[in-house]
């Protein structure tokens, strides 16, 4: 490479990058370095070199190499951006939040910088501000499908369910293989109690993205609960074909087989407790018709009365166990105060 100028420079390892030559680019840019020690005109490959670490998979020296280049030029959104992805990936969330929202301050309009700070801030379960990060990257950009899928997934996280459905069906109208909009509608469908549906969706989904492990378990799910438990294990072969140790799937093929599993899944309560979490009340008064609560509110009213009657004030309820806070609910009128332990 010696005696060409800068660009040419950067071009060339532009194309070894883009052809997916990384030994070729790599080359390139210690070669550059050997010749050029200027720190400004290093720059520009210190951020290729950043580039090429982190699409082999060597975040810290991506990291290390992006942010030298940033040292020499802190101005650039697209530079600053791609820094804040290579800390994100290494669970650096604060030095990350910093570089997407200086690349926002340099370029407000950029709908990938909205996305990937959406996309962290829902890391940080700060769910209202991932809505407006997504909501934004799609006014700049409406055919984001990723960005629907997410904005999606942060509306049932605030349990507001039909806008999630409505978010992954217009994903799916920009991007009909999308396997994650197909996966987000499968869940919307077995919330709703549609299995029929959800099955469609997430076979859909394991057909764009055969490596899609949650669209494949939950496939079969639904091949289970239809009676289909032949078609369920071969689904839960898919996942360990794919990683012969996890542990969910191991347990699910156990269970389809008719075998006895040794010990739930950790893994598997998290999950199960995690997608009843927003319904959790409504599955177990509507369709389970559990009254407990009432009836002990019933049976304690005219007790509740009659302290209210002697003392002139409702007594203070402490309510052990309180779990989701139902009896709470229910006898919280009766009560002076009202604290619940779980």
């Amino acid at each position: 490479m010696a005696g060409v100028d800068d660009a040419q420079a950067i071009q060339a390892v532009v194309a070894n990058f883009k052809a997916g030559d990384l030994a070729a680019a790599r080359k390139d840019c210690e070669h550059f370095f050997s010749t050029v020690s200027d720190p400004a005109r290093q720059a520009p490959l210190r951020f290729w070199m950043g580039a090429i670490a982190q699409r082999s998979g060597a975040l810290t020296a991506a990291v290390e190499q992006f942010e030298i280049a940033l040292l020499a030029n802190h101005q650039d959104p697209m530079w600053l951006l791609q820094t804040g992805l290579a800390h994100f990936q290494l669970k650096a969330f604060e030095r990350a939040e910093y570089l997407y929202r200086e690349s926002l301050r340099l370029q407000p309009h950029y709908p990938l910088a909205h996305y990937n700070l959406g996309v962290l801030l829902q890391e940080k379960r700060d769910w209202g501000a991932a809505k407006r990060a997504f909501e934004a990257a799609i006014t700049q950009q409406p055919q984001f499908a990723e960005a629907h899928v997410n904005l999606g997934n942060t509306f049932v996280a605030l349990a507001e369910f039909e806008p999630a459905g409505e978010c992954y069906r217009r994903a799916l109208t920009f991007n009909s293989r999308l396997a994650n909009a197909h996966y987000g509608l499968g869940l919307h469908h077995v919330r709703s109690s549609q299995r029929a549906l959800a099955k469609e969706s997430f076979a859909t989904a394991v057909e764009c993205d055969p490596a899609h492990l949650d669209a494949w378990l939950e496939l079969a799910e639904c091949h289970h609960l239809s009676g289909d438990d032949a078609r369920a294990v071969t689904c839960v072969e898919q996942v360990l074909a794919r990683d012969v140790n996890h542990e969910i799937a191991r347990f699910k093929r156990a269970h389809f087989n008719g075998e006895q599993p040794a010990i739930t899944p950790p893994q598997l309560l998290t999950r199960l407790y995690a997608s009843m979490a927003n319904t959790f009340d409504e599955h177990l008064t509507e369709r389970l018709g559990y009254r407990i609560p009432a009836l002990l509110a019933d049976e304690l009213r005219p007790w509740l009365s009659e302290c209210k009657a002697r003392n002139g004030a409702w007594p203070g309820v402490l309510d052990l166990g309180c779990g989701t806070g139902l009896f709470g609910q229910a006898v919280r009128e009766f009560a002076s105060t009202l604290v619940g332990v779980d």
